[in-house]
């Protein structure tokens, strides 16, 4: 899975945490894989282990993945407020291994499920970096994606340091052949830069296709903003703190 360039070496792996160290080009940082503890009783031993870590750590660090734990009463909703006491330790662990929170898009409530008589929504998933990681990937950003097959969100990280975005090519839908005055776009569209001076068989091309990405999006044959929109109406179903709402899940 990895390319030439990229070099990723074990330093450690358990039930509830994988770390390792990778390498690209001139850039390394170091990445920890969580899954914490389901037992609130036994996740400290996880957040020793990170206090432990980082003693020695003064590289970029990151860690991601399903804490099972929340750092106060403003990342639940639904369900009776825990004791202040009960985020002690994960707090404490935060504050000394130096993590903040990567910035994010979407919504962070990414656990959703039935505790007794409520319905609750926490903040169970997460990616946090250190202060170094943050300075050497500043324009990191982590997306909570929709809910799929799982209670929990599937989150998609990136770790920026300074790229433009590419920009997706053009692919022809044979679909567009079927909508009635298809050839009167495609020559309209072709025909547009010929009142221009120094006009070229590029341009031409560039107006034409043009006109078929704004005539596609007319008839509304993107597939992927329909499975968007059924995506949303699914996604606002299963977050739903109202019990007939989420009864309308599949």
């Amino acid at each position: 899975m990895w390319k030439d360039n990229v070099r990723l070496s074990k330093n450690f792996q358990d039930e509830r945490h994988i770390d390792v160290h990778i390498s690209i080009n001139n850039i390394s940082f170091y990445l920890s894989c969580v899954y914490g503890h389901p037992s609130q009783s036994e996740r400290h031993h996880l957040w020793k282990h990170f206090e432990n870590i980082s003693l020695t750590r003064n590289d970029s660090w990151v860690l991601i993945g399903d804490f099972s734990e929340i750092l106060s009463n403003s990342e639940k909703i639904g369900g009776p407020p825990r004791d202040e006491w009960t985020f002690r330790d994960f707090c404490n662990m935060v504050s000394m291994c130096d993590l903040v929170d990567i910035r994010s898009s979407g919504d962070k409530f990414s656990w959703v499920g039935e505790r007794h008589t409520h319905t609750v929504k926490s903040c169970l998933d997460r990616a946090f970096i250190n202060t170094e990681g943050a300075a050497s990937f500043p324009l990191s950003e982590l997306e909570f994606l929709e809910f799929t097959a799982s209670d929990h969100k599937p989150l998609l990280l990136t770790l920026g340091i300074s790229e433009p975005p590419k920009m997706k090519p053009f692919r022809f839908d044979k679909r567009l052949i079927e909508i009635p005055n298809f050839k009167h776009h495609v020559k309209e569209g072709s025909n547009r830069e010929k009142t221009k001076r120094d006009v070229t068989i590029m341009d031409q091309v560039r107006t034409c296709r043009q006109a078929m990405s704004r005539l596609k999006h007319k008839t509304n044959l993107n597939a992927e903003t329909r499975i968007k929109h059924l995506q949303a109406v699914l996604n606002r179903a299963i977050s739903s703190l109202v019990h007939s709402e989420r009864q309308l899940i599949p």
